[in-house]
């Protein structure tokens, strides 16, 4: 079968997509012949990275993702939007049995049409998984309470307001189009995000591996002696809760000064980097709260094994390996209870709280922080989610999918 592969990029890529999109298609390989139409929106950004663009291009052919015929060529032309999809589907009209887009999200300030157009032209029907589309509650009352909250800087609504009414346009057209076969997302409590009204969704169990993000050596790395310490690591921006992790320690510093906060990560704008700093000093956490910045895996999974607790107040997942990395270690989390978390429910050692409510962070901390046996809280059923998780199984459920989908 071929499978015509239009996101996420897989050339300037990185992240937990891009790492679904690799993993799934090297797995396929020797079942499926993938073929990668780079997205014709990001042909200036290919065109200015040229060397880059094309040293890429041989890694991804040598673990089994072909690019379009006469990708170097359009880049060389210069040709624009619609001649690089005429291009596409001249090449490949008939000969691609589905379209496939691993992450269906338009991340540009006017939403392009590009596996639609690709779609149409080629007369081929096309699917998509949903993974970040949903990672925010997107019903219009929880969703502007939400921006309220958020709001440390005025770009953060204006940027949320867009993103909530081009996610909602984005899901229209998705279900509206006669050519879509299927919609696949990676946790069974999406719907509760995004209420999705078509026939052919399909809920992946496991939707995502965690066996290949895991270190070989991170058992060994559990016998650490656990430190009266949090542990917080994500990317750094208001969605993952940069901001939030300031009032859940002033909360725990005002009832034990001694208490220290591990913040991990990079920061994904500067402006948001100068508000944490800025409410570090208002609040008086200076002493409290140290920045490591970025870790290798080696130093942050020390860093986790040693944190009796793991502080992460997102708002926004789909489906969270740092949670598993710190259940790997044996490091207890306390999480806000969203629908991309969900996986996590009824675990001991993964403890609930309302979204925003910063004292029931606190005060579940806290209790874990007390705890002279940290390790009460796990048990082989920790051991089985873990082991469950694999990429094999997550490639397994895509390759049913697209054979059930083209009666192949």
């Amino acid at each position: 079968m071929r499978i015509g592969v239009t996101g996420p990029d897989l050339i300037f890529g990185k992240g937990s997509v891009y790492n679904h999109t690799i993993f799934t298609i090297k797995l396929l390989q020797n079942r499926h012949t993938f073929i990668l139409f780079p997205d014709p929106a990001l042909f200036k950004k290919f065109r200015s990275n040229k060397e880059y663009v094309m040293e890429q291009i041989e890694k991804l052919e040598s673990i089994g993702i072909n690019v379009a015929n006469g990708f170097k060529d359009l880049l060389d032309q210069g040709a624009k939007y619609k001649d690089i999809i005429e291009k596409y589907s001249r090449e490949y009209s008939g000969t691609v049995d589905l379209i496939y887009s691993f992450e269906y999200l338009d991340n540009y300030i006017i939403p392009e049409d590009f596996i639609f157009e690709l779609s149409r032209k080629m007369k081929t029907k096309f699917a998509v998984s949903l993974q970040g589309m949903g990672d925010f509650d997107l019903h219009i009352s929880n969703y502007i309470r939400s921006t309220l909250m958020f709001s440390k800087t005025p770009k953060i609504p204006l940027y949320r307001f867009y993103h909530y009414f081009n996610r909602k346009i984005l899901l229209y057209k998705l279900i509206s189009s006669n050519n879509l076969a299927f919609i696949a997302v990676i946790n069974h409590s999406y719907q509760r995000n995004l209420n999705l009204n078509f026939p052919n969704i399909e809920v992946m169990n496991p939707g995502n591996g965690i066996q290949n993000s895991l270190s070989e050596n991170i058992t060994e790395q559990r016998e650490f002696y656990k430190e009266k310490k949090i542990i917080y690591f994500a990317r750094l921006t208001y969605s993952k809760g940069l901001f939030d992790i300031l009032k859940i320690m002033k909360y725990i510093i005002s009832k034990d000064g001694n208490v220290k906060l591990i913040v991990a990560g990079n920061f994904e704008h500067t402006e948001e980097k100068n508000i944490f700093f800025n409410y570090l000093k208002k609040y008086g956490l200076q002493g409290n709260v140290i920045y490591k910045g970025f870790l290798p895996d080696k130093d942050l999974y020390r860093e986790i094994a040693t944190s009796k607790v793991m502080i992460y107040p997102s708002h926004s997942d789909s489906f969270s390996i740092a949670v598993s990395q710190a259940l790997a270690l044996r490091t207890p989390v306390v999480v806000y209870d969203i629908a991309g978390l969900s996986e996590y429910k009824d675990m001991r050692a993964v403890r609930f709280v309302n979204e925003f409510d910063y004292e029931s962070m606190a005060v579940e901390s806290m209790k874990i922080l007390n705890m002279d046996d940290v390790t009460s809280l796990f048990d082989y059923s920790i051991d089985r989610f873990l082991n469950e998780r694999t990429w094999e199984k997550v490639a397994e459920q895509y390759d049913i999918m697209f054979r059930k989908y083209t009666q192949k």
